[in-house]
Parts: C-alpha cells; sequence; structure tokens
C-alpha cells in the first residue's frame, strides 16, 4: 500500500458526475484546486436523467455551459396531462420566454456529462477513473482515506492520502456518507422507474405533432412521460 502523509491541499470530491463535476468546476473557476475519482472505468452511454430546469441551466451558465446545454437540448415548452384519453392539464412554460434559458431543457445526462467532464479539465482538473474510496477516517483538521484504484491490467493499487476537505458527490448509496454516518435527508421512492432511449414510430402526421412539447399519461399503474 502506497502512503502519503503530507497534507494535500486538494479537495477530494468522490464521484464524477453531474454534481461532482459541477463542484469540480466551480472550485477551480474560485482557483480552488481539485481532484474527481470516480469508482466507473467508464462513462454509461445512457439518459438517466433527461430534463434540467431553466434555473438549473441558468445556474450551470455561471461555469460557461448554459448557452451549450441551450442550443444542444431539446426545447420543452409545455407540458401537458392526459388521462382517459382527455387532457387534463397543461404548463405552459412561455411565462419564462423573457428569461436567457426560460424553458424546460431535454438534455440526456451521458451528454451533460460530457459537456461538464471537457469544462472541467479545460480548466486543469484532473479525475481518475476507475477509482474508490475504501474508507475515510475524519481527524481535527484533516481527513485520512484509503483509496483502491484499478490499473490497466485489471489489478489494483491501494493508497492512503491526507486532504483537508473530502466532499462526497457519490450518490444515493454514497460511500462518503456511510463512512461518516451521515444521516439521509429526505425520502426514497418506493415505486419503480424506468428510462429508455429510443425511437417511437406513429401512423400520425409529424405535421401534427408540435416536438417542442412533452406529454405524461397517467393510468392506474403508472404514468408514462415522453419528452
Amino acid at each position: 500500500m502506497m502512503m502519503n502523509n503530507q497534507l494535500s491541499d486538494e479537495v477530494l470530491i468522490v464521484g464524477g458526475g453531474p454534481v461532482g463535476l459541477t463542484l469540480g468546476c466551480l472550485l477551480l473557476t474560485y482557483n480552488i484546486p481539485c481532484k474527481i475519482i470516480e469508482k466507473r472505468t467508464t462513462r454509461q452511454p445512457f439518459s438517466k436523467a433527461f430534463s434540467l430546469h431553466a434555473r438549473t441551466v441558468e445556474l450551470l451558465d455561471l461555469i460557461e455551459i448554459g448557452r451549450i446545454i441551450k442550443h444542444g437540448a431539446k426545447t420543452v415548452r409545455k407540458m401537458v396531462i392526459h388521462s382517459e384519453k382527455k387532457d387534463i392539464l397543461h404548463f405552459d412554460f412561455s411565462i419564462l420566454k423573457d428569461l436567457d434559458f426560460g424553458s424546460v431543457f431535454s438534455f440526456p445526462q451521458d451528454k451533460l456529462e460530457q459537456v461538464l467532464e471537457e469544462k472541467y479539465l479545460s480548466l486543469g482538473g484532473v479525475i481518475n477513473f476507475g477509482t474508490e474510496l475504501v474508507s475515510l477516517k475524519q481527524q481535527d483538521d484533516s481527513v485520512i482515506t484509503r483509496i483502491q484504484q484499478q490499473n490497466p491490467d485489471q489489478s489494483f493499487t491501494n493508497f492512503v492520502s491526507n486532504h483537508k476537505f473530502v466532499i462526497g458527490c457519490d450518490g444515493a448509496h454514497s460511500q462518503v456518507r456511510s463512512f461518516t454516518n451521515a444521516n439521509f435527508i429526505g425520502q426514497s421512492y418506493d415505486d419503480s422507474f424506468i428510462v429508455a432511449d429510443g425511437k417511437l414510430s406513429t401512423k400520425f402526421n409529424r405535421k401534427n405533432i408540435n416536438l417542442s412539447e412533452g406529454h405524461t399519461f397517467l393510468s392506474p399503474k403508472g404514468y408514462t412521460m415522453i419528452f
């Protein structure tokens, strides 16, 4: 095991998804050194999440990617709720038209991660894939971490490092939260959700389909949302 007892000025960010990458970009913007570790070896080519609200994109423009998202996303200006073959509710986002980012943007998470990673690396950021937090110990003025990194030959290297700050951005099953015995503030959904990337074939005339609208179809068994 490799050990480094020297206190690092880098903020260690655990998790290289949208939250970790956004935090990394913000820290580097303010000249605060940081490093991201991500236990996945590669990024997943799936949507996982598919929409960003106006305020979210406005905040992401603080790191100069809001307009990249705006021009690359499918703009959703209205959401229509259907039940029993009837329209029961319309959410009209046109009231936000005077804002720079006045709508909901359908932008798959894998593309968002790509944009964020490119921005993070352009700022001089470092991200280590295939690298997992194994343990964490809080000291009075620092945090001792044990990290496992996967090598190209599929073997693993373990090393210990010392950081002033460690920030958990590693999702619902956060290892950082587990190691620090931090409570989960919030609630979990009992239902299961499926997000699918696909193309729909329809007999409807394309001219009659408003591509700036999203649709939600309700039923006793759940709902289907289409962007």
